[in-house]
């Protein structure tokens, strides 16, 4: 078990070889789909949390993730963390994404909406981030 930001790597490394030594399972991931620009722009935005943070633009036709770490832990005045480098997603499925760079590869994530079908939240790696623009 790991509760690191970096702890996803390990754990999803782990449980790939795992599947593939014992069991012969080979786990590929979703295929990628194209989405036209128009389509994408409504995901485009802040994303928050109270220790990190998530900004989203549009570049060369797929959404890219800006990290924007906070400080605050484990203590206050704890400065943040380093920012990953941008990374690309790409949706398999309505409101389903996939990263496409390193360091989140192949990890999944979606984007939640509320009954009115107003876009509110991305869920990735574990954590659900509040859209606040």
């Amino acid at each position: 078990l790991t509760n690191g930001e970096e702890g996803r790597l390990i754990t999803k490394a782990a449980l790939k070889k795992a599947l593939e030594v014992y069991f012969d399972i080979d786990t590929p991931g979703p295929t990628p789909l194209e989405m036209p620009e128009a389509a994408l722009r409504e995901y485009e935005g802040n994303y928050e949390l109270p220790m990190s943070a998530f900004e989203l633009r549009l570049k060369k036709r797929h959404l890219v993730l800006y990290d924007k770490p906070h400080g605050g832990f484990p203590t206050p005045d704890s400065p943040p963390l380093p920012a990953s480098p941008p990374m690309r997603m790409a949706f398999y499925e309505k409101d389903k994404i996939v990263m496409l760079d390193e360091p989140m590869k192949d990890s999944l994530g979606e984007f939640l909406r509320d009954a009115e079908g107003n876009l509110k939240y991305l869920r990735l790696s574990s954590r659900v981030h509040k859209k606040l623009d």
